[in-house]
C-alpha cells in the first residue's frame, strides 16, 4: 500500500499541503513498509519512499529525522549487499538504491554545514554507482553521484571550480534530456537541464557576473514552466531575485520573490516559504523598512533554527544585523553577527563567513572603533576570492571608509573609485559611493575595471586588496 501510495505521489512531482498530511499520518507504518520492502528485495518502492521522504525533509526543514530514519534502512540494505545468498539482480537494485540514498544523504548533511559527512556520503555514493552491473542506469547513476559534491564545493568557496564542473553537467544534461532513464518519459534530462542551469545562475551570482546569471535565470524559469515543475521553480525565483537585488531593482525582485512564495505556500514548503521570506526581509533592508524586515527575517531565522539550515540562519542573522544598525541599535547588530559567526563556523571553509565578517566591521564603524572595524574588514577581504564577490567590494567600500576616518581622503577616494568601477559591486554600495564621494560620478563611472583590457575584475580586487594589506 505504501510503496503504491509514495510512487504515485512522487510521479506527481509537485506535492502540497494534504500530501504532506497523509504522509506523516502514519509514518509509523510506512517505516515498517520501509523494512518490508528491503527484507523482500521491492527495491523500487525502497528508494520511492526514500526519494518522497527526502523531500518532506527538505520542504519541512526535517533534516536531521531523515538521517535517524534513513540510517537503519541503509545499513540493512548493506547487509543484503553483502549477504552470499543474494541475488545479483538484488544486490544491483540494493547498490543503485544505497548510491541514491547516499546522494540524499550528502545533501541534508550539507544544508545542516556537516561538510565533512557530506563529503563522506558523497564518495560513498559514487562508489556504489561504479559498481553497478554495466547499463545505461549506471551512466547515468555515475553522473549524478557526484552532483551534491559539485554543491559542496560551492559551499566550501570554491565557486569558480564549482562553476566548471556545473557547466560540465549542464552539458551531459542536455545530451539526454529528452532520453534520460533515470526521469520519468514525460520529463527526461530536462529537470536536471534546469538543475544545472539554476546552479550556473547562482555561481554567476555569487563571482559577480550578474548579466550571464540573469540569462541563466531566465532560461531556467522558461524550462520549469515548459515542464511543470513548481516547487524548484520557487527557490529559483528566490535566487533569481538575489541576483536582481544586487542589479538594484527592487520593485522587480520583490515581485519575483512573491511569485515564488506563491507555489512555496501551495505546496506546504515551510523551508522554501522561510527562503522566500528572508528574501523580502533583504529586499525590506535595501529599501530601508527596518521594522518590515525584521518581521520576515525573524521567520526565516526561526524556521532556520528549527531545522539547523546552516545557509537560512547566517543568511537571516546577517541582514537583521544590517536592519539593527540601520535602526541605530549597533549592540543587537553585534549580538546577531556573534550568532552568525557561531553558526558559520560550525565548519570552515564556508562561502558564507565573508558576510558575517563584514557585518561585525560594519558594526565597529558605527561605533567608530576605526582599530576593530580595519581589522575586520581586512578579516572579510582575507576570504576572497571564496566568497560572492559583493561581499568583498563591501569590504573594499568599508576599507575607503576607515581610510577617509583617519584623515587619508584621496586615498579613500580612490579605493572608493575602484570599487565603483568594478561591475560586481552592488547598486546599493555604489549608491552609497556616490554619496559619499560624489566627485567620482561626476567624473564618470564606466562600471568596468580602471586598468587595461588584459585585468579582470577580480584581478583588480585582487591588486587592491594586496595594497591595502601593505599598508
Amino acid at each position: 500500500f505504501f510503496g503504491d501510495f509514495i510512487s504515485r505521489l512522487t510521479k506527481g512531482m509537485n506535492y502540497n499541503n494534504a500530501v504532506m498530511d497523509e504522509l506523516m499520518a502514519d509514518f509509523g507504518n510506512l517505516e515498517l513498509a520501509w523494512y518490508w520492502g528491503v527484507e523482500h528485495g521491492r527495491m523500487v518502492m525502497v528508494l520511492e519512499i526514500a526519494i518522497s521522504l527526502y523531500f518532506i525533509a527538505d520542504m519541512l526543514g526535517r533534516y536531521r529525522f531523515a538521517l535517524e530514519s534513513s540510517t537503519p534502512i541503509m545499513a540493512a540494505l548493506a547487509r543484503t549487499i553483502a549477504a552470499p545468498d543474494t541475488s545479483t539482480e538484488v544486490r544491483h537494485s540494493a547498490r543503485f538504491v544505497l548510491a541514491w540514498m547516499n546522494n540524499f544523504v550528502a545533501s541534508l548533511h550539507n544544508q545542516l554545514g556537516q561538510t565533512v559527512q557530506a563529503r563522506d556520503a558523497v564518495e560513498s555514493s559514487c562508489r556504489l554507482a561504479v559498481g553497478l552491473n554495466a547499463s545505461r542506469e549506471r551512466d547515468e547513476m555515475v553522473l549524478l553521484a557526484a552532483w551534491p559534491g559539485a554543491w559542496l564545493t560551492f559551499t566550501l568557496g570554491d565557486v569558480a571550480w564549482a562553476q566548471r564542473v556545473f557547466a560540465g553537467y549542464l552539458a551531459s544534461f542536455e545530451v539526454a534530456k529528452h532520453d534520460f532513464t533515470l526521469c520519468p518519459p514525460e520529463i527526461g534530462g530536462r529537470f536536471w537541464v534546469a538543475h544545472a542551469l539554476a546552479a550556473l545562475g547562482s555561481c554567476e551570482t555569487a563571482l559577480g557576473n550578474y548579466a550571464a546569471a540573469m540569462a541563466w535565470w531566465r532560461q531556467v524559469v522558461a524550462l520549469r514552466a515548459d515542464i511543470g515543475e513548481q516547487r524548484f521553480l520557487a527557490f529559483n525565483l528566490f535566487d533569481y531575485a538575489e541576483t536582481v537585488t544586487l542589479l538594484g531593482d527592487l520593485a522587480e525582485a520583490q515581485e519575483l520573490t512573491q511569485r515564488g512564495l506563491s507555489f512555496s505556500k501551495s505546496f506546504g514548503d515551510i523551508m522554501s516559504t522561510a527562503e522566500g521570506n528572508q528574501r523580502l526581509g533583504t529586499i525590506a533592508v535595501e529599501q530601508g523598512q527596518w521594522v518590515i524586515a525584521e518581521t520576515y527575517l525573524n521567520q526565516a531565522l526561526a524556521v532556520g533554527r528549527q531545522s539547523g539550515n546552516r545557509g537560512l540562519m547566517v543568511g537571516s542573522l546577517v541582514a537583521l544585523a544590517k536592519a539593527a544598525l540601520g535602526a541605530g541599535d549597533s549592540a543587537r547588530a553585534l549580538a546577531l553577527c556573534n550568532e552568525a559567526l557561531a553558526v558559520a563556523s560550525v565548519s570552515l571553509p564556508y562561502v558564507g563567513l565573508a558576510p558575517v565578517l563584514l557585518r561585525f566591521g560594519e558594526c565597529a564603524l558605527a561605533e567608530n572603533d576605526l582599530p576593530a572595524t580595519r581589522r575586520y574588514f581586512l578579516q572579510a577581504l582575507g576570504q576572497a576570492p571564496n566568497c560572492p564577490a559583493w561581499s568583498t567590494l563591501d569590504a573594499l567600500w568599508g576599507m575607503a571608509q576607515v581610510l577617509a576616518a583617519g584623515g587619508d581622503v584621496a586615498a579613500a577616494a580612490q579605493v572608493a573609485r575602484q570599487v565603483a568601477q568594478d561591475p560586481a559591486t552592488s547598486a546599493a554600495t555604489r549608491a552609497a559611493i556616490g554619496r559619499w564621494f560624489p566627485a567620482i560620478f561626476a567624473q564618470g563611472v564606466s562600471g568596468a575595471p580602471v586598468t587595461d583590457d588584459h585585468v579582470t575584475a577580480e584581478q583588480e580586487r585582487s591588486l587592491l586588496i594586496a595594497a591595502l594589506v601593505d599598508t
